[in-house]
């Protein structure tokens, strides 16, 4: 369970807002392994709509291939794919917030390699953000992340250095983009 609550206060008023409390985040997160490698991913949150961020089973071949199936974060950007409950502030930066292409429905397969120093995913999703509305034009949202996770300690005593490429393409028609503020978005989209 992640409950984050906000406090906001002002003498003199300059920012749009209320004095008074509000509720951030509100999420339940069920999660497990089942037998012969598959696994389920279930995370809801009640203080905005949609209820269902996360939903998605997996199946695990060994840790070089774990394929993920339903809806979920598309492998872009560490901010993004970080959970909400590992942050200190209760949002995420802006910039990311706009320019990941967010959750969306499909497949994906993710892995780690080489010891796991190297990390991958790609992801074929809808393109069109979360729901049962289908695929907006029969186009797909392509997403994929390598990472590098350099030892540069000679002992175990923690610390990591993440080194990360994301890149995203998509054609698309009448969608919403960048947290809302771009609606009805017809034409080619390529991140990086």
């Amino acid at each position: 369970i992640l409950m984050q609550f906000v406090f906001d206060a002002q003498g003199e008023r300059t920012l749009p807002g209320n004095n008074g409390f509000s509720v951030a985040n509100m999420r339940l997160k069920l999660n497990g392994r089942l037998d012969r490698g598959l696994g389920y991913f279930f995370q809801t949150k009640f203080d905005k709509s949609p209820a269902i961020l996360d939903a998605f089973m997996t199946y695990q071949k060994s840790p070089a291939l774990i394929l993920r199936m339903g809806q979920f974060k598309t492998p872009f950007s560490r901010e993004y794919l970080t959970s909400a409950s590992e942050f200190d502030f209760v949002d995420r930066s802006r910039v990311v917030s706009a320019l990941t292409p967010g959750r969306q429905i499909g497949v994906q397969a993710s892995g780690f390699l080489a010891d796991d120093l190297i990390s991958y995913s790609a992801a074929v999703t809808n393109g069109n953000g979360t729901g049962a509305n289908g695929n907006d034009n029969g186009d797909f949202l392509y997403t994929g992340r390598v990472a590098l996770f350099p030892n540069l300690r000679a002992d175990d005593r923690g610390g990591t250095l993440e080194a990360g490429l994301n890149a995203a393409f998509s054609s698309d028609e009448d969608v919403t983009l960048a947290a809302g503020e771009i609606v009805d978005f017809s034409g080619e989209r390529f991140a990086a």
